[in-house]
């Protein structure tokens, strides 16, 4: 999840298993406890990822938003603000907040994995490759 939340749904689920336990919506009693557990900026992250995941824009915004406001200066509350403005199909202000967090110095997998898919939807050759060549250097 810290490298591409939206991974675990870009394959395909085998139809004769029962996935319910693996459901999102499922899991959000167990998010929210998880959330209560931890501190910090990774409780605003736990909370985050479930609401994205949940589809939950408006309240994974607020999330975003309320973080942001907490730890001003962690480039990862700009990364959650790109990734929801890039899956609500905003993607100029998805690259403006990644554009800010890179100015931050945000450098982990995340903020690569949701600038490629910025830089791919807005069709910015340059921005992907500068992108990509920092992924693969990771590998």
């Amino acid at each position: 999840l810290m490298v591409d939340p939206d991974q675990t749904s870009d394959h395909t689920h085998i139809t004769m298993l029962d996935w319910r336990g693996l459901n999102w919506n499922y899991l959000m009693p167990l998010c929210n406890e998880m959330s209560n557990a931890v501190k910090n900026d990774d409780q605003f992250f736990v909370k985050f990822i479930c609401a994205y995941k949940t589809n939950n824009e408006i309240q994974a915004t607020q999330i975003a938003e309320g973080w942001a406001q907490k730890s001003p200066t962690n480039s990862m509350t700009l990364v959650a603000q790109a990734l929801i403005k890039y899956k609500m199909g905003d993607f100029e202000k998805a690259r403006v907040s990644l554009d800010v967090a890179a100015q931050q110095g945000a450098s982990d997998k995340l903020f690569y994995q949701v600038a490629i898919k910025v830089c791919s939807r807005l069709k910015d050759t340059k921005c992907l490759r500068q992108y990509q060549d920092k992924v693969s250097s990771f590998a």
